[in-house]
């Protein structure tokens, strides 16, 4: 194991936000520029350093959320594979000596819709609504680790090996809480 994943932690944060009532304010759904779209291009975002560690209670209304810079836009995987998500999706990154947090907001038109059946770690959660996060720690575009959560905080991970291996034996050390609510 490499220097950098001895102490890997992931503290993931994430809120799955249901719209309600007319007022209710959503971000645009962006258009997904044609680059993203091009064969070996590595998408980037600037994590935030931070000296106090964000609260992770599925509430993200920490000043560190308001002024990280948004990632994005995101882009299916499932149902369309390569297209536009069809609801608006953000997340942002931020960091310590120790942690990366990284925060998820999903925004949904159709809350009675919401599919979140699974409560224990590791379940499979494939009939639900959940959001992957991978991270190519190794940069080699072949090996990583992924983290999956659903609203109800459920969570599952595994370690990807040589693009075709998923090993999901792997625990990491992380933690996530959500929260859906009306935003």
């Amino acid at each position: 194991m490499t220097p950098t994943l001895r102490r890997f932690l992931l503290l993931l944060l994430v809120s799955t936000s249901i719209l309600s009532g007319s007022d209710t304010v959503i971000p645009e759904t962006q258009e997904v520029p044609a680059y993203r779209m091009e064969r070996g291009y590595k998408p980037e975002i600037t994590a935030i350093r931070v000296d106090t560690p964000p609260k992770i209670d599925g509430h993200l209304d920490e000043e560190i959320w308001r002024t990280a810079p948004v990632g994005g836009p995101l882009i299916q995987n499932n149902p369309v594979p390569g297209q536009p998500m069809l609801q608006p999706s953000e997340f942002r990154v931020a960091y310590d000596d120790n942690f990366i947090y990284v925060a998820l907001w999903h925004w949904d038109s159709e809350p009675d819709k919401l599919v979140a059946r699974y409560m224990r770690r590791d379940d499979s959660m494939r009939p639900d609504d959940y959001s992957i996060l991978v991270f190519d720690t190794f940069n080699d575009e072949r090996n990583g680790y992924w983290f999956r959560v659903n609203p109800n905080g459920a969570r599952q991970d595994g370690s990807i090996s040589n693009n075709t291996t998923l090993n999901t034996q792997w625990d990491g050390i992380w933690d996530a809480k959500t929260q859906v609510t009306d935003y």
